[in-house]
């Protein structure tokens, strides 16, 4: 239970350093970048994200160009927007209806981004949630897009 809360308070300590321009900076060892985590280099996720943009689309250029963009903006592990197919999920059952979005509960078999794997520069997942974004093959639909993300936070 106290590594549980200890690994708690280092993620809150983390995005309190993000965007805190006063904070001394670290050097990553992989990117050479200079970043402000402790348990992390932003830049390694954000670039760990793009070299798998080609993996994955979701058949609508503006709404893959919207998750791209909000995954180079990423400032944290388990703070990642992603495409993720339907099949993907299991025990999906209706919750709610949202102004843009039909809301489900399912059980997410590979699991959202929860941690930087620093040795072996990747992503580790955990569990996360199910949103279904309605009218997604609508390529004039970018306002109704745009207020899902807000939605979403």
């Amino acid at each position: 239970m106290n590594r549980i809360f200890i690994n708690h308070l280092k993620k809150i300590h983390d995005e309190i350093r993000i965007g805190n321009n006063s904070v001394e900076k670290q050097q990553c060892n992989d990117c050479l970048n200079w970043h402000q985590a402790i348990q992390y280099c932003e830049f390694c996720i954000r670039k760990y994200l793009e070299n798998n943009f080609e993996n994955w689309t979701s058949g609508n250029n503006e709404i893959d160009k919207l998750i791209q963009e909000f995954q180079q903006k990423t400032t944290a592990p388990d703070r990642v927007i992603e495409w993720i197919e339907y099949d993907k999920f299991d025990d999906v059952e209706h919750l709610t209806e949202g102004e843009c979005a039909t809301i489900y509960t399912a059980i997410w078999n590979d699991g959202s981004y929860d941690k930087w794997d620093p040795e072996r520069k990747i992503l580790k997942r955990f569990w996360g949630v199910l949103k279904k974004l309605n009218n997604s093959n609508n390529n004039n639909n970018k306002k109704n897009n745009v207020n899902w993300f807000q939605e979403v936070k």
